[in-house]
């Protein structure tokens, strides 16, 4: 049973698609405490393939435990240089997560929107950075 104290979603509410119903509000409420991210080299050839210079690539997968199937948000992501920081890839957020507003649907293409806007305002990026240290080639030179 979701903790009353953080949100109230109706989890009889979970569709035949196995999507946990909530409003953005809801879904904001939530504590994504299991934080994972790891380097794909397959996306990296993947966007790579597709004309974005992806220098390192991978997914990350944050779960909040607090709903009996757990609710969960990915997305892919990419760096372009060593000092950059890593940005969603395109097409790049999924979740279990259909947003509604007034009792309705909002749809899997506005639910995708609202979770790239929340997304946008979390620093997600730390976390990518200090679990992948970016490989910079180190040269010797060596002088007799």
């Amino acid at each position: 049973m979701i903790d009353a104290d953080l949100v109230d979603v109706d989890l009889a509410g979970i569709s035949d698609g196995e999507y946990i119903r909530m409003s953005f509000e809801q879904f904001c409420a939530l504590r994504f405490t299991s934080r994972r991210s790891f380097v794909d080299p397959d996306l990296r050839a993947d966007l790579r393939a597709e004309d974005i210079p992806a220098l390192r690539a991978g997914f990350c997968e944050w779960r909040d435990a607090t709903a009996p199937n757990g609710i969960c948000v990915g997305w892919a992501w990419f760096t372009v240089d060593d000092l950059g920081p890593p940005m969603v890839a395109p097409g790049g957020i999924s979740s279990n997560v259909l947003l509604t507003a007034n009792g309705r649907d909002l749809g899997m293409a506005k639910s995708n929107e609202l979770l790239r806007a929340w997304l946008s305002n979390l620093s997600w990026q730390h976390d990518v950075e200090t679990q992948h240290q970016p490989i910079t080639p180190r040269f010797e030179l060596w002088i007799n």
